[in-house]
This record gives C-alpha cells, structure tokens and sequence, in this order.
C-alpha cells in the first residue's frame, strides 16, 4: 500500500473536493448544535430519536448520514427513544423512568467521547449502556474525535479494510468498531505522504476502490426500465410509492410500514410487509453497496456502487425517491441472464454476489485459508486424555463444534506425527458384523444365497494399523451414542483398556486372535440433547475419557450489521432458558450461528439460520409446546392460539425489530 496516496489523490476530482467540503460544512453544524461543552447539560427532549426533528438522535442518524450511516435495524440502539405511535418513552426496564435513564445514558455518552480521545485507545467499560451499540459508540466517537478515527461505523466493513491494508485476521478478533477504526487510522496515517489528506476522503476512498459488499441489490428503473435515461444522467436509481413522503421522517421499519398499511395501496397483510421490506431495503443502501438496474425479468441494464450521496427525496414528478449511484459497468440493449420470474413482482430484491459473476460468466477465485492453530489448549487437552485412556469422548449439545473439532485436531496432529485415520458413523442399523466381523451374504453360484465372513471396518483398520507400527492410527466414531455401544464392541470392551493393549482375545465366529496395538486410539463424539452420560454403560464410560464441548459464547461476540445485541446474547438467552426448561445437556451450540465455519455475517444469512436450522431445533426440544417456544423466541415469532410460527416476520426489517423486542430485554437474564 505504499501508493496509497497516489491512489487517493487520483480519486480526488475537483467534483468530490466540493463534496467534501459540503460535509464539513454539515459536521460543523452537528458541532454547533451539539457542543461538547453543552453536552453534560443536554436534555432528554433534545436527545431522544422520535420526539422532535433535529434531535442528537436524529442528527446521528439521519441528518449526517453522509458522514458514515448508522441507519438500519431498529430506534433501540439508541437506547432512549420516544415511541410517537404510542406516545411512551422506550428506556432499558432497570430504570423506573426515562429521566433516570437518561441521566445515566448522558453520563455514559460522555464517557465515550472521554476514550475516544485517548491514546492509547481503551475500550469502555461493559457497565456502560453504549457498550454493545457499536455503529452509535462509534458515531458519537467520530463526531467528537474525527482526527483519531474513520467515519466508518461497521465492524466487517473496517476488518475488510484492515486486511486492504496489510493487517492479519488475527489481529482485529474480538475488537469494537471504534478499536478497529483507531487501527486503521494509525496504518494509514504511518504509510508515506498520507498526513494531508482528510479522514471522510480516505473512507470515501476505501469505498469507492476497495468495497467490502458482499450483497448485490436488484433494482428496476421504472417499468420496463423506462426511468432508466433519467438515472443514468443524475448518477442514481429511483423508485416509488411517492405517497409515502421522504424516508428520512420514519425512524423504524414498523413506522414505514404502518404508513404504507394506511395509504390504502394494498389491502393483503402480506403483501404490505414484503413491500414495506422492499423499501426500507433501497432506503438502508449503504455507500459501496453494488447495484443492479434490470429491464424486466431477463435482462440487466447496468450495475453500479452506492456512492456517498445515499438517499434523497426529489421534487420529480414521480418514482422520487433516490439513491446516488456511480453506474460503471452500462448495456443500453440489455445484458441477457437466466429469467428471474420473482422480478416480475419485485422492485428491490438481494440476491449474491456469486450469482451476480455466474451471469456475467465470470469465475470467482477461491482462495483457501492456510491452516492455522494460534489456540492449541483445547488439542493439547485431548491429547492428554488420549495418552491417558486411548480414547476419548467429545460430549455435548448439539451444535458445540465436536465433528469440526476432531478434524481440526487430526490436522494439528499431522503438523507433528505421520496420522491415518477413518471415520464411521454409528446409527440403529450399525452392528457388530459391520464393525469387527460377521458373515455377508453374496450371490453364489446359479445365482444361489451364500454367506461369507468379512472383516469389519474396525477390525480391518486394526490390521492395517499392526502392519504399520510407526504410524499413528486414529479411529473416528462419530453419533457413538446412536448406536448400541455394548452390542457393536462385543469383546472390544475388555481390549479398550489402556493396559490391555496387545493382549489377544479369539473371535467367535473366524476364530482368529484379535487384539488391539498401541498405535491405535479411538476418538468419538457424542451429542447429549440425544442421550445423556448418566445412561451409559458403566463398562463403557470406566475405559473412555470424557471432554466436554459447549457453547463458546467468544465466537459470536461480534455486532452484526444493524442489530443492536451480537448473536453471542441472543444464544446466552436461549441456553439460560433452555437450561431452566429441559436441563443442562438440552442447550444450542454455537454453529447453529456459523455456515461453512464462518459466522454469520449479514441479517439475511442470520435470519434464514434463525428461520430454518434454530427455530426446528427449538420446536423440537419444546416437543411443538407453542406456549414453550414463545418463551424462548418471543411472541412476535409465535402465534400460541393457533399453534404456529408467524411467517411474516421473516422479512428483514421486521425480523430485525422482532429479535431485537424480546432479546435486547433478555439477554442479560
């Protein structure tokens, strides 16, 4: 990155120059309004997001939205709000009313903008109510600190931008947004010839040239693209439902689709919430975002990135609400792609990247991860138990990383030794025969039945394992629980033992001496919600080691975009309950939050985790008690009368405002 600067004075054009300067303007403004030194006087009134334009509130989020967007999710990352529908005052339940709360959240406020400033950086402390608001810590902290940090507010996007500058993943885990935008500022800022150049112009930079968007986003220029000219020249795309007014006065996707309900366009429930959806979607477009203007269900007419205009209501005739776009990639006869039948029906829709460059028959490199191992505590613990008893039981919920763990642990072990392994996986059906020995049926002569005796695959793997003695051999049972242990083991029982190793039992049926090397260890996994350790076979659990799997809690410690409680508190949350509901072993691991070894890292991947792997677990350990499950995920997921789930919440905005009402309460219970 050492031309970084060129790079940026390239970018900046006399047209951004007067861009820039229109934001400072604007972040003047925010700072007469808002001193510093009247902030320890500031009154509830003035702050709270909802009862009265040009609240702090409202200037964060909406009035500098240019300077770094915190918009999305729901009014309670602010954490006092005024409710305007129904005329109440939204306030954390510890207080007994909105002034005490907000004496304490003022007090708080100041707090931030006290280690905004300091150097070296720290973090506030956990006591603190903006603690787990990340993108509203991280505004104040700019507003009042722009010379130390980046008006960049979400954590993906400052770790995408970390790793632009040469920074190892390793090195930003478990950091907040104002920690990881102090880091980024500290590496630009030493890199040569960076000093002149303003903070809002190096993020606008990062977004322009090095965008951290995973999602595209689909929209139609008018029917038939006939708004497409007029998009074109004002570098932007457009939309209707123009009876709704600027956007900017809706502080919550529940208010937005309220007004659409009353304006009597749609008459379907549904239909009013998937359309509401749809605008908030346009409405919540961040800067770098990339854009897809299609012209009908089959073509596409250009693609282009979300620019540091954002959002703006026109004085068009009609479709006046904007987004400023840079298009950079133009068809004006259309680009051909597979029908899309849904767009038939839809204005503004998300779909992948992925999908995106099939179409445009391009190929995605892939790039695999190098295998690293900076935490080896928990390898080096099984290692321990294996050398102990010769094998070992991985035992815990579901979801607790078990399988994922013994293959990681297989890799760690080929770093030092020469392993070969196998891996089976017990079920009802599974016997003995298939496991050390047992006559199979074959087709004999005339096409006759007849039976031979084979090896099983324990017992084969143990030959291989004798013939090759320095060697280390690792035998893999997982699901070892789904199985009848005491019957598929047969004599392996007595074997097992640590101190039994190489004496020689005959088999029953091939007669054959069996014994079992030194070289060989077994590990298995063993899910609890399934069976408990309590019910084992005594012989059983007196010659394996137990090591316990539950959930790490660290893994999903991070915000996820426009949610104001990480997924580590939402699971918190439901394990506490569960605990209370069905027993310690009945919890949800972790990878019920991850795919692919990643966590989740955008509402839309979150939600259909939360929709299609979560919830059917749930339903599940409450035996489809509604009332049980209502507990567990809230009312707003759960229709108790008619004993189903409300699936309409499943749409972004709505489900973001129905995780956020029950667990942003809960979490901490």
């Amino acid at each position: 990155m050492e031309l970084l600067s060129h790079q940026v004075k390239d970018f900046l054009t006399e047209e951004k120059e007067q861009y820039h300067e229109k934001l400072h303007h604007l972040y003047n403004e925010f700072i007469q309004e808002f001193s510093l030194e009247d902030l320890p006087n500031l009154p509830l009134e003035k702050y709270a997001l909802g009862y009265a334009e040009g609240s702090f509130g409202w200037w964060l989020e909406y009035k500098t939205s240019e300077i770094g967007s915190i918009k999305g999710g729901s009014a309670s990352k602010h954490v006092i709000y005024y409710k305007k529908k129904e005329k109440e005052w939204f306030y954390p339940e510890q207080y007994s009313s909105e002034h005490e709360a907000w004496q304490a959240l003022r007090k708080d406020i100041l707090e931030v903008v006290e280690h905004a400033h300091k150097i070296p950086y720290e973090k506030i402390p956990e006591t603190n109510l903006l603690y787990s608001k990340s993108m509203l810590k991280g505004k104040i902290s700019y507003m009042y600190a722009p010379k130390k940090m980046f008006p960049i507010f979400q954590v993906q996007h400052l770790k995408h931008f970390l790793s632009v500058v040469g920074v190892e993943e390793a090195s930003v885990k478990d950091k907040d947004c104002v920690e990881l935008s102090r880091m980024l500022h500290d590496k630009v800022y030493a890199l040569p010839n960076m000093e002149g150049f303003d903070e809002l112009v190096v993020a606008n930079f990062f977004y322009t040239y090095y965008s951290p968007s995973e999602k595209v986003y689909k929209l139609a220029p008018g029917e038939n693209a006939n708004l497409w000219p007029r998009c074109k020249e004002a570098k932007e795309i457009a939309i209707g439902w123009d009876i709704l007014g600027d956007l900017n006065q809706y502080t919550s996707f529940n208010e937005l689709r309220t007004a659409l309900e009353a304006a009597g366009i749609y008459t379907n429930a549904s239909t009013i919430t998937k359309k509401a959806n749809e605008i908030w979607m346009f409405y919540q477009l961040k800067q770098g975002d990339l854009v897809v203007a299609n012209k009908g269900a089959s073509k596409i007419i250009a693609i282009g990135k979300v620019n540091e205009r954002g959002y703006e209501y026109k004085n068009y005739d009609e479709k006046r609400h904007t987004i400023g776009v840079d298009w950079t990639d133009i068809w004006e006869s259309g680009y051909d792609i597979p029908t899309q039948n849904r767009w038939k029906t839809i204005t503004v829709e998300a779909f992948s990247h992925a999908s995106l460059q099939k179409w445009l028959k391009e190929e995605k490199a892939v790039v695999k991860e190098k295998e690293s191992f900076e935490d080896t505590s928990f390898f080096e613990e099984i290692e321990r138990a294996v050398k102990r008893k010769g094998q070992v039981i991985l035992y815990g919920p579901p979801g607790t990383g078990k399988t994922f763990t013994i293959q990681q642990y297989l890799k760690w072990l080929q770093t030092k030794d020469e392993v070969v392994s196998e891996f089976c996986t017990f079920h009802p059906s599974f016997q003995y025969e298939d496991f050390i020995e047992g006559f199979k049926p074959i087709v004999g002569e005339q096409n006759t039945i007849a039976f031979k005796l084979e090896d099983g695959i324990f017992k084969s793997f143990v030959k291989q394992a004798k013939a090759e003695p320095k060697k280390r051999f690792v035998f893999i049972i997982d699901e070892l629980n789904r199985g009848n242990i005491p019957k598929i083991f047969g004599e392996l029982i007595t074997l097992l033992e640590k101190d039994k190793r190489g004496l020689e039992l005959r088999l029953p049926q091939s007669k054959e001496a069996f014994s079992i090397p030194e070289n060989v260890q077994l590990l298995c996994t063993m899910n609890t919600a399934d069976r408990s350790i309590k019910m084992m076979d005594a012989a059983i659990k007196r010659r394996f080691a137990f090591v316990e799997c539950m959930p790490n809690y660290d893994v999903l410690n991070e915000p996820l975009e426009d949610l104001s409680v990480t997924p580590a508190n939402i699971l918190k949350h439901l394990n506490g309950r569960l605990t209370k509901l069905q027993g310690r072993d009945l919890q949800i691991g972790h990878a019920y939050f991850m795919t692919e070894g990643k966590v989740a890292n955008s509402i839309d991947e979150f939600m259909d985790l939360f929709r299609y792997d979560i919830i059917p677990l749930l339903q599940e350990y409450c035996f489809d008690n509604y009332e049980a499950l209502e507990d567990l995920i809230g009312s707003s997921f759960v229709d108790v009368v008619n004993n189903e789930l409300n699936q309409n919440i499943f749409t972004k905005e709505a489900f973001i405002s129905a995780i956020e009402q029950h667990f942003q309460v809960n979490y901490e219970e």
